[in-house]
């Protein structure tokens, strides 16, 4: 009986030690290779090649597999937590050719990969406004809930090439 005691004491223990060390904490984990990804696209240092982004994101359920359309861009809800560039996100952003995207009236967009974050433009263009140099497109993204409420202010940061 003493023995199982100081085991389970000891599993304890190990346990709390984990939960303690936030490099190990599973969501962390689970998505921070995706997030070097898409920092790699958005930031147009990479190929932007949203197909693939979005169906590796899908495979692993950080992403829904149903998006919503707005302007022939697909927004994917974000189901795990994803941080890219510091910044909680919100949805992933894409449109390309190779994929099944719906498509609007209109002008075809470009082949773009992005992230939707909620903090505010101002706070976004402060720490990454130096990527717009390079292409990145840093926006004012207006999220409207329903006519009772009021419109939240978004930011969206993407690449497309």
């Amino acid at each position: 009986m003493k023995c199982l005691v100081s085991f389970l004491i000891l599993l304890f223990c190990a346990i709390a030690t984990l939960a303690q060390n936030k490099s190990i904490s599973p969501a962390t984990t689970d998505t921070s290779k995706f997030a070097e990804a898409l920092e790699a696209q958005i930031s147009c240092k990479e190929k932007v090649q949203p197909a693939k982004a979005i169906r590796a994101l899908q495979r692993a359920g950080v992403i829904s597999a149903t998006y919503d359309e707005e302007d022939s861009i697909n927004i994917y809800r974000v189901k795990k937590p994803l941080t890219v560039f510091g910044y909680n996100v919100l949805s992933v952003i894409a449109f390309d050719e190779d994929l099944p995207f719906e498509r609007g009236p209109g002008t075809l967009p470009p082949t773009l990969i992005g992230i939707l974050v909620p903090d505010r433009i101002k706070e976004v263009k402060a720490k990454l406004g130096y990527l717009e140099s390079q292409g990145v497109i840093i926006e004012e993204h207006n999220e409207s809930p329903g006519p009772p409420r009021k419109p939240r202010m978004r930011t969206e940061i993407w690449c497309s090439r």
